[in-house]
């Protein structure tokens, strides 16, 4: 008896430890430090694992998804969320449940499956719903609203996006409420409301900065260079762009890093400075090649082609330009695909065909 004590003051000992271990991880993460938040999540799944507690297994499982998602190895992601899901289905723990199907779907949009996203968030969303976590279900919510977006289902990303930050405001959950402030504003861009949309995003901005969240930061100063991009200031856009560029370096978010790095190239292109445009985008390229990104890997293809044709290239930017239609049809994306299939217009145009 005194034995079966011991043993059992060891195990919760261990188990404290892994706890720590966990919390410590998810520090690192919110700090951006992608690296150290895996370390302390695969020690702690080690300690959970031998000490046969599988909810903590689970949660450390999806914890090294998370983390391996914001460097941009989505296809690892989502082995681990997988992984995570197996365990908390057999154990019956919702809550965890709910949580791994709802970055399942994250990683299945960002990999372009946007509309099997769409349905993988929908089981989430009405766990979340009836065990009453009111956070994940603002988390679904916005998850799937940028899904909608991308489809260009305005309305309903609109419908989603309201839903979720009234009742992350409610709930006092002020870096939620940031980020789907962040996304109202994208909807507002894509609604042609370019002043307004600023003022969102420099709000997200300060509020990142409160809050010490440095990939709020370098997501609002992009966003922030899109918006004067497209508002003609191209000195002022690089120097958001270069800034959001620096923080995504330094927080290993190849995907963010990707998008910055492809933005920049548009800079470029505008002020007819090619090559080093050319240079841009092939950097861009590799790291979503390497992450599996396919929207993005289309929008690129699209931003060479559209390149090739300035410099007077149009047989090169034919094939690029093909290349990103189809692929864009692939993934449903419309306007995308037929603003490609203009400038491909324009370049058999230039070629005489």
């Amino acid at each position: 008896r005194a034995r079966r004590r011991t043993l059992t003051r060891r195990r919760l000992s261990r188990l404290r430890v892994a706890t720590a271990l966990l919390t410590e991880g998810n520090a690192w993460q919110e700090l951006g430090d992608p690296p150290k938040a895996i370390a302390a999540a695969e020690e702690a799944r080690g300690i959970y694992a031998s000490a046969g507690d599988r909810g903590g297994e689970s949660r450390a499982l999806r914890a090294e998804g998370i983390s391996l998602r914001s460097q941009g190895d989505l296809a690892a992601a989502r082995r681990m969320y997988e992984r995570g899901l197996a365990v908390a289905r057999d154990i019956g723990d919702q809550s965890t449940t709910a949580g791994l199907l709802n970055n399942i779907a994250n990683v299945q949009r960002q990999q372009g499956s946007v509309a099997e996203a769409l349905k993988t968030y929908q089981a989430p969303l009405a766990i979340s719903r009836e065990i009453g976590d009111r956070t994940a279900v603002a988390l679904t919510l916005n998850n799937m609203a940028i899904g909608l977006r991308v489809q260009g289902d305005l309305a309903g990303a609109k419908k989603n996006y309201e839903e979720a930050l009234a009742i992350r405001r409610a709930i006092g959950e002020k870096a939620g409420a940031s980020a789907t402030l962040n996304n109202l504003a994208n909807l507002m861009s894509d609604q042609g409301d370019l002043s307004g949309a600023m003022k969102l995003y420099e709000e997200t901005r300060r509020t990142a900065e409160e809050l010490g969240d440095r990939r709020g930061v370098a997501m609002a100063w992009y966003n922030v260079g899109e918006m004067e991009r497209l508002q003609g200031s191209l000195s002022s856009s690089r120097t958001s762009y270069d800034q959001a560029l620096t923080l995504r370096r330094a927080i290993e978010d190849k995907s963010g890093v990707a998008r910055t790095l492809a933005s920049i190239g548009l800079v470029q292109t505008a002020q007819a400075r090619f090559s080093e445009a050319r240079k841009t985008y092939e950097e861009a390229l590799a790291l979503l090649e390497s992450v599996g990104e396919k929207q993005g890997i289309a929008r690129v293809h699209n931003f060479i082609g559209t390149l090739s044709l300035h410099e007077g290239r149009p047989g090169d930017a034919q094939k690029l330009l093909r290349q990103a239609a189809t692929e864009f049809q692939a993934l449903k994306a419309a306007d995308e695909h037929a603003a490609t299939l203009a400038v491909l217009a324009k370049a058999l145009l230039a070629e005489g065909k």
